[in-house]
């Protein structure tokens, strides 16, 4: 298998080209997990700011300002003993 760069002077056909393309990929991957790690470290302090996350907020509470506050009726229904 060949790699050739459309714009970059360099194919994996050579040694030298395989260095290359190998490093290029290493970097890629280092970004990738960089960016991984903080977009990890936003969600944490978002929540421990008690900010909702996002998706389906439980029976008995809605979402206002990225906070869940108690919805009363749907609370009652969860709170009812059968």
């Amino acid at each position: 298998m060949s790699f050739v760069s459309v714009t970059q002077a360099f194919n994996t056909t050579s040694s030298m080209g395989r260095l290359t393309l190998n490093v290029l990929l290493s970097f890629a991957q280092f970004e990738r997990e960089v960016t991984d790690e903080r977009i990890r470290d936003k969600i944490a302090a978002s929540k421990k700011k008690g900010m909702w996350m996002g998706g389906l907020p439980p029976l008995g509470y809605d979402v206002q300002d990225r906070k869940l506050v108690v919805n009363t009726p749907e609370a009652e229904t969860v709170q009812l003993d059968l």
